[in-house]
């Protein structure tokens, strides 16, 4: 059974120490996806909605995941 876990506040921050490389790559990768993303579907995109579809992906597939978020129990 899964562990109930609980939200942290929305505005909880977290100290991440990166290489200095690694800021620079994740903003080229935000401004290629959005350029890409746009020329497809002529449409805008935020860094929270890349942010929001990148998490929701290892979710969608996690079977126990799904099991929990539809019955509140999963299966061990």
């Amino acid at each position: 059974m899964l562990p109930i876990v609980k939200r942290e506040p929305e505005k909880a921050k977290r100290q991440m120490n990166l290489p200095q490389a690694v800021p620079t790559e994740l903003r080229d990768y935000q401004r290629d996806y959005q350029r890409d993303y746009q020329e497809m579907n002529e449409v805008e995109i935020s860094l929270n909605f890349i942010i929001e579809r990148i998490l929701i992906q290892p979710m969608k597939r996690d079977k126990a995941f799904q099991t929990w978020k539809v019955t509140g129990k999963a299966d061990v």
